[in-house]
């Protein structure tokens, strides 16, 4: 088997206001600084609890840290939670990460503090643009105008971070072909490496979904959402960033690596509020508590933050590996995910990649290899339900 990369994520669970359309787990509201440094501490002691020595089966690490909204931290704190996390890794024998990963938020990101981030070993921004048209911003209770949007893309590159990447929304309330072309050209003219591009899903129990059913916001129509999407597939793809997974462009040398670990089978360990992990050797998910004060509470007493845990079939595990690799332009070997479990994919696997071929959904290739199609990649889901 090929050496394999461990991903550590840590989540900060902290934001200044939810945003209309947000089903994480966050906690919004002003942050005290004593509970801000008591979080870091916790998880800092987590991860030096539960990181283990490298071994020769691993080539390396990679860091995330994620949220809710880390940049909330400040740069001082959060510095410390990266550096912290560098060189407990480094006392266990890991090299510096491939990549080290923080998520943020124009509005709580500035020069200095992408500086700061950088300084303490950050090689990766990941800014919550969403879209550069202030009325969009609104309507889904972002807190940050466009203008500050544009200022957190200049101040990560600006930092020298190698690689500057920036969340995308199609399918926003107000939003037409017109609205996100005039997005779409602010994003060339920023030339970031790398694009994330959701389209909006409404979530139960969020404030945008009793909006939408009360009918006070009413969004794009099925039509117009799909001609959104493609049109920012387009527009991505001129600016030379390439479509390596479903939702994620980038151009060569960019890919988030975390991110590819976590479609590739690897392992991750989750540090922090409601965190999940996941071992592939044993097929075992796990996740901590979604309560921050119990969260340190556990933590600072010696204790495991973990509050489920759940082992997976052999066939669940492989399916899982089988949809996860098919989300990436690399698409997915049955050959090696069969030699990783020591199992082969039952006949109803076997029989929905035939169907999706035949659907135009999925091409095989050599060496029983499956990659899905550029319809497969618009329609994914209607496959993927087929192989669970």
């Amino acid at each position: 088997m090929n050496p394999r990369r461990l991903g550590i994520y840590v989540h900060v669970p902290f934001c200044l206001r939810k945003c209309s359309y947000c089903a994480f787990v966050s906690y919004p509201g002003a942050l005290q600084p004593k509970r801000a440094g008591a979080y870091v501490d916790a998880a800092l002691r987590e991860l030096a609890a539960r990181a283990f020595p490298k071994d020769d089966a691993y080539c390396g690490w990679t860091l995330f840290v994620g949220g809710g909204t880390p940049t909330v931290l400040g740069g001082e704190l959060l510095s410390g939670l990266v550096s912290g996390s560098v060189s407990i890794m480094r006392g266990k024998g890991w090299p510096d990460p491939l990549e080290a990963s923080v998520e943020a938020n124009p509005g709580t990101f500035n020069s200095s503090g992408a500086s700061m981030l950088v300084d303490s070993g950050v090689t990766r921004f990941s800014i919550g643009v969403q879209t550069l048209v202030d009325d969009e911003l609104k309507a889904i209770g972002r807190m940050h105008s466009a203008e500050e949007a544009e200022a957190a893309i200049r101040a990560a590159r600006s930092a020298g971070a190698r690689s500057v990447s920036m969340d995308l929304m199609t399918g926003l309330p107000g939003q037409d072909m017109k609205s996100l072309s005039r997005t779409l050209d602010k994003v060339a003219g920023l030339g970031p490496d790398h694009v994330s591009c959701y389209a909006l899903m409404l979530e139960e129990g969020t404030p945008l979904m009793e909006s939408v059913r009360k009918g006070e916001i009413r969004l794009p129509d099925d039509e117009l959402c799909a001609d959104l999407m493609e049109e920012a597939q387009r527009a991505l793809e001129r600016m030379g960033l390439l479509r390596y997974e479903i939702s994620n462009y980038a151009s060569k040398g960019h890919e988030c690596l975390h991110n590819l670990g976590y479609w590739s089978d690897m392992p991750y360990i989750g540090i922090g509020t409601a965190a999940h992990s996941y071992d592939p050797a044993s097929s075992v998910r796990s996740w901590n508590t979604p309560d921050p004060d119990r969260y340190v509470g556990f933590v600072s007493a010696g204790l495991s933050a973990e509050v489920g845990k759940e082992g997976l079939s052999k066939q669940t595990a492989m399916s899982d590996a089988l949809i996860l690799s098919l989300r990436t332009c690399f698409g997915a070997s049955l050959d090696e995910i069969e030699s990783a479990y020591g199992a082969p994919f039952p006949t109803e696997r076997i029989e929905a990649l035939a169907w999706g071929e035949a659907a135009g959904l999925v091409e095989s290739l050599p060496e029983r290899r499956y990659k899905l199609t550029a319809k497969g990649m618009m329609l994914s889901n209607t496959l993927f339900v087929k192989l669970v």
